[in-house]
């Protein structure tokens, strides 16, 4: 009996009925959050028939498959996880995947089973892979706003770098910036077949230089080849944006493509920034439902991505 007491402490009892209750209940705040966005959207669409007809294929989707998905009416790429070839790489330890010919490696505490499914929910649901993901709201480039052949590719956010190893063939050069020290070796063994032409920056882009922060105007302020930035971070793109703005305001021939569908201002704070600046932009086709951060105000449905460049 003793030796039960002292290996099931009523600490540690205590703690790990805490930890599971923290979960469960983030996980319940995040049900209720989308039902009652999914309620509000059915209610703005009885109401309004503008707002019905605006956002009919995302509405029509959520009626058909009965729940709540990131991506209503998504074009979902066909892509069948079973054949998704990947293993463990015996030289550094490391799982990885096999995308169009090349290794895509993940951090050394995913299993390969864990890999293959985190590329195949990117392959599909996030769907970003380039032309196969055509009409998706998380389409980083369009016929308009791409990067040039012969550019340099900014992927702040970057995580696997899975959009910039899909244009390493276009790109002069790749600037990798992650912030996430999980990620450095995996991106090192993906990209370590292009040499030179790929620097990574173990740092968070942030409006100031320092120990643990980089700004755009240090990645790319003496830059002469067209840029192209591609922006994911987690709701700091508007930050962001603004801290680089006399940068943004002065250089040439540079296209950037954020998100907005992390906080409910970002597409419209994003817009009035660049307009500012005086960039042409674009939003990605058809919207997101968001839920993991807040409360998602009327009218529910956000855009992707923005994609912006200089008139």
């Amino acid at each position: 009996m003793k030796y039960y007491i002292n290996e099931f402490s009523p600490k540690d009892f205590c703690m790990n009925l805490y930890f599971l209750m923290r979960m469960n209940i983030k996980e319940m705040l995040i049900e209720q959050r989308q039902a009652t966005v999914f309620n509000g959207i059915l209610a703005a669409a009885a109401i309004s028939k503008e707002y019905a007809e605006k956002y009919k294929k995302e509405i029509q989707h959520l009626l058909e498959t009965g729940g709540f998905t990131f991506y209503p009416s998504r074009q979902i790429a066909k892509y069948d996880a079973s054949q998704i070839e990947g293993g463990l790489d015996n030289s550094n330890g490391l799982p990885f995947v096999m995308h169009h010919g090349k290794r895509l490696y993940y951090p050394k505490n995913y299993s390969v089973e864990k890999a293959k499914k985190t590329y195949y929910e990117i392959a599909t649901y996030d769907a970003i892979l380039g032309k196969e993901a055509n009409g998706s709201a998380h389409q980083y480039q369009s016929e308009n706003y791409y990067l040039p052949k012969g550019g340099v590719i900014v992927d702040v956010g970057c995580a696997e770098a899975l959009f910039a190893l899909d244009n390493m063939e276009t790109a002069a050069k790749a600037i990798l910036i992650e912030r996430n020290q999980d990620w450095i070796k995996a991106l090192q063994a993906t990209f370590a077949p292009y040499g030179d032409k790929v620097k990574i920056v173990n740092k968070l882009v942030s409006g100031e230089d320092s120990k643990s922060t980089i700004t755009l105007q240090t990645l790319i302020g003496q830059e002469d080849k067209p840029v192209f930035v591609k922006m994911d971070i987690e709701g700091y793109e508007v930050e962001t944006i603004r801290s680089a703005r006399k940068l943004l305001e002065q250089k040439a021939n540079i296209t950037l493509s954020c998100c907005t569908y992390h906080n409910n201002n970002d597409a419209a704070q994003l817009e009035n920034l660049f307009n500012e600046m005086g960039y042409t932009i674009e939003y990605s086709d058809g919207y997101m439902l968001f839920t993991r951060y807040d409360q998602p105000k009327y009218p529910f449905f956000r855009h992707g991505l923005i994609r912006a460049k200089k008139a």
